[in-house]
């Protein structure tokens, strides 16, 4: 039964910085605005002419830094990951992947970095109505009937980022490729599965690849 059981889990699925200026003002130019900075390896040069200049470059170095720091900070933003699995005890590789690969996912650091939920539902039910999901997953009911295309069949999954469905695959993924799954979205790097964003409603493939 364990050989069975692993055999239908491949697989398987049930359908339906600035320069150093070394510098100074020369007072015996006597008024103001008409001193010299005289450089450490230089001639002496008027202020009128190189304050513009310094002005200039740290204005330059001050808005590269700060521009910078902003797209570190939005490449570094932390992302809404939530993982959506769904599937009933009718679905026979449903049921060995809770048994053997969801143990291994929850031991894994980059399941406690995101939100899971499982839904129940039969093989021949398409997305179960609001009153059988998990609270968390109600605000993505539509989200989720546009995503799987109408369709039934077991079992279907669905990464969501930041409120959207970022991935909608159906039938079974091990624990490890979920995990790099997890890891190419927080990331940013290239994602171990084409994308899908909506799922054909007459047959298995995707309607609507990202």
């Amino acid at each position: 039964m364990r050989a069975n059981g692993l055999a239908r889990l491949r697989g398987g699925r049930c359908d339906d910085k600035p320069p150093d200026i070394a510098a100074h003002i020369d007072a015996s130019a006597g008024r103001r605005g008409q001193g010299f900075w005289t450089s450490s390896s230089g001639p002496k040069l008027r202020a009128s002419h190189m304050r513009p200049k310094t002005t200039s470059f740290f204005a330059l170095l001050a808005v590269s830094a700060f521009t910078g720091h902003a797209l570190a900070a939005d490449i570094q933003a932390p992302r809404d990951i939530h993982l959506i699995w769904m599937g009933g005890n009718d679905c026979p590789p449903c049921v060995a992947w809770r048994a053997t690969e969801l143990p291994k996912l929850e031991q894994s650091e980059e399941f406690r970095l995101v939100r899971f939920s499982l839904v129940i539902k039969t093989v021949k039910s398409t997305i179960p109505s609001k009153i059988f999901l998990p609270a968390e997953v109600v605000p993505l009911k539509e989200k989720l009937d546009e995503a799987s295309g109408g369709r039934s069949g077991s079992p279907k999954g669905a990464l969501v980022v930041n409120g959207e469905v970022y991935d909608f695959f159906q039938g079974t993924r091990t624990a490890e490729e979920i995990m790099a799954m997890i890891n190419a979205v927080r990331s940013g790097t290239r994602y171990p599965f084409k994308r899908c964003l909506k799922a054909s409603s007459t047959s298995r493939k995707c309607e609507i690849a990202a």
